[in-house]
């Protein structure tokens, strides 16, 4: 009788740890509408080496180099983005609205595709109306240097940085990044 007891409290811990495994290894993240990811911006006195926004350099559609870091005085919202991501394209008309409302202010998006077509990214550009002119992709997919340096797990999703490089909030809705801007760049 206890052999039997033991054999089902194995059995049972077995289940519940793999319960558990299962649970924390979900790449599902959901984010409230009202939650809104901020992050204390970081040393000033630290290394520039050390900011990956320094590093992300890349060629437009158009044969472009384009660098981040060389973006003066602007806040920016690092997109992750690809031309085959359902949910990137949905979020994109709300994207290009708090792009036109908020660019004159001095709000910037550079965009990252993980792409591995030029003629689908480029079209995607073009169909979604995607008016700013900071776009680079390797045509990588998810093998992206970019992808894996800012660990992007998903897309869409995004990192937005104040004008001196430093991080403000991650894996923002296009109203919760209206919402930051309206309060940083009304001041």
């Amino acid at each position: 009788m206890q052999k039997k007891q033991l054999k089902i409290q194995k059995y049972s811990t077995l289940l519940l740890l793999l319960f558990i495994l299962s649970a924390c290894n979900s790449n599902e993240k959901y984010i409230a509408e009202s939650e809104v990811k901020t992050i204390e911006p970081e040393d000033s006195s630290s290394s520039s080496q050390d900011n990956f926004f320094y590093q992300v350099k890349g060629v437009s559609p158009y044969g472009d180099t384009l660098e981040l870091g060389k973006i003066e005085n602007k806040v920016i919202l690092l997109d992750f983005w690809a031309s085959w991501c359902g949910p990137c394209r949905k979020v994109h008309p709300e994207l290009v609205k708090v792009y036109q409302k908020y660019n004159k202010n001095g709000f910037e998006i550079f965009s990252i595709s993980l792409d591995e077509s030029k003629d689908d990214w480029k079209k995607a550009i073009q169909k979604d109306n995607l008016s700013w002119k900071f776009h680079i992709s390797e045509l990588n997919s998810w093998d992206s240097k970019y992808a894996k340096m800012f660990q992007i797990e998903y897309i869409p999703n995004n990192i937005l940085y104040d004008n001196k490089g430093n991080i403000l909030a991650k894996e923002l809705e296009p109203a919760q990044l209206d919402k930051i801007l309206n309060e940083i760049l009304s001041k």
